[in-house]
């Protein structure tokens, strides 16, 4: 009798052993995951934040009215955003407030634009942009060009 009852009482302590074991490792996991979520949430915050910026930077606002040369760059541009590699796309320095003084797109549409530029003498555009950011660089992304 006594010897089955030693032997439950070892099986029984046992079983609580991996059942401790199986807690620790639980927690230790749990720990880590909680850690990692907060990375990939931190990311997620800045890159929406990236985004956000980015679209911010590509709005117009509705209000403003838009010279014939500016409504015409503006409908060039929206033309010419499509690409299939980073090479196709360019900076172009539109020298407007309203459009953006700097865009993306594609080479198709920097040589129009270059020729429509070179014809309209407006210098109220040439103005309007003094300042350039030389760091901006562009990007094709889901085969749109975009300033990164």
């Amino acid at each position: 009798m006594f010897k089955w009852l030693g032997i439950a009482i070892i099986v029984l302590v046992g079983f609580l052993v991996v059942l401790l074991g199986l807690g620790y490792l639980l927690k230790e996991n749990k720990a880590k995951t909680t850690v990692l979520k907060h990375k990939l949430d931190q990311q997620a915050y800045s890159q929406q934040l990236k985004q956000q910026k980015q679209s911010d930077r590509q709005k117009v606002p509705s209000s403003q009215i838009f010279t014939a040369v500016e409504q015409s760059l503006k409908q060039i541009i929206s033309l010419n955003l499509s690409c299939q590699t980073n090479k196709q796309c360019i900076l172009f320095e539109t020298g407007s407030k309203l459009i953006g003084c700097t865009v993306a797109v594609n080479t198709k549409g920097a040589a129009i634009l270059i020729r429509v530029a070179s014809i309209s003498t407006d210098s109220s555009l040439a103005k309007a942009c003094l300042t350039t950011d030389l760091s901006l660089t562009t990007a094709c992304i889901n085969q749109g060009c975009i300033i990164q």
